[in-house]
């Protein structure tokens, strides 16, 4: 017999499902605790886990934003399949169609008309499906009536194989001539680099900036800023957080100065100085690796789908 049951005090069962659906993903209890059940907007409703018998054997996760990430992005009529997963041993009897069909009738009772998997944004364990990990994931939600929007990729690069080339000091040495100056510590000048994030890249770039000073100030030093300044503004920044790299941006009126590479080679030497190895991100495309991040000797190592679905 299966059963299904809203989970509401369930980190222990659902990353015990998860750790061996989701694998590559690295999902323990505490961070599941830490990334899902202490966001703001999760809701045992969207929270579902299937038993057979006494055991759980499936999970899956949707959330609609009822807080909104710097109190600016609402996201009006989509939700998100976050997390979803079937043990290998219970498939072929419909959990996974059946616990889909319980998360998406959440999001619907919640007004939501489309659904995407899963680049819920700020708490994403990834940007979407990964291909080849969970391509019979991939096969399942197709099937159902889900869409690919496009494919992000995740990149990693070796922290103690790559140098910056002459070309990435001398574009410092010019901008540095013309009143650029570089620093690390966002203390000074917070309001105004919170204010170039959320002007030019959106509330969930602030909240990382945010979210690095409050660990700095608490005392942690394994993750960092490094700005860009020019006569009091902030041109562009840079940002890691352990072994991630990113965000990183520069203002739309300041590229083609070198800046981003500049930015980006001080985070590494930020990184490989906390006793880092490697440098990775979740998320960007083909032609930003060819155009910024080849350089640092980042190559790919996951490709996803980003999915959705209209649920009307």
């Amino acid at each position: 017999m299966v059963r299904y049951e809203h989970a509401d005090d369930c980190a222990q069962e659902a990353a015990n499902v998860l750790c061996q659906t989701m694998t590559r993903e690295g999902i323990t209890p505490d961070r599941f605790l830490k990334q899902v059940a202490l966001d703001p907007n999760f809701r045992k409703e969207g929270s579902i886990l299937a038993f057979l018998g006494d055991k759980p054997v499936g999970y899956a996760l949707t959330v609609c934003r009822h807080v909104p990430v710097e109190g600016q992005i609402i996201d009006g009529s989509k939700g998100y399949l976050w997390l979803l997963g079937v043990l290998p041993e219970a498939r072929g009897r419909g959990i996974g169609a059946e616990l889909l069909q319980r998360a998406e009738q959440y999001l619907r009772d919640q007004g939501k008309e489309v659904c995407l998997a899963s680049s819920y944004s700020p708490g994403y364990f990834q940007p979407g499906v990964d291909v080849d990990a969970y391509a019979g994931g991939l096969e399942f939600l197709k099937k159902r009536g889900y869409q690919e929007v496009y494919r992000p990729i995740a990149c990693q690069a070796s922290l103690w194989d790559s140098e910056p080339p002459d070309w990435v000091w001398e574009a410092k040495t010019k901008a540095e001539s013309e009143g650029v100056t570089f620093t690390r510590d966002g203390r000074f000048g917070l309001s105004k680099l919170l204010e170039f994030a959320h002007k030019e890249f959106g509330p969930d770039w602030a909240a990382f900036v945010r979210r690095s000073m409050l660990s700095q100030l608490g005392g942690d030093r394994s993750t960092g800023l490094s700005i860009a300044w020019q006569d009091g503004r902030v041109l562009g920044f840079g940002h890691f957080e352990g072994e991630r790299f990113g965000p990183i941006g520069v203002a739309a009126s300041e590229r083609g100065r070198g800046l981003g590479q500049i930015l980006m080679w001080d985070i590494l030497a930020q990184q490989k100085e906390a006793g880092f190895r490697t440098s990775w991100f979740l998320w960007s495309d083909d032609r930003t690796l060819e155009k910024l991040y080849q350089y640092a000797g980042y190559k790919v190592a996951r490709r996803f789908a980003l999915l959705k679905k209209e649920l009307v």
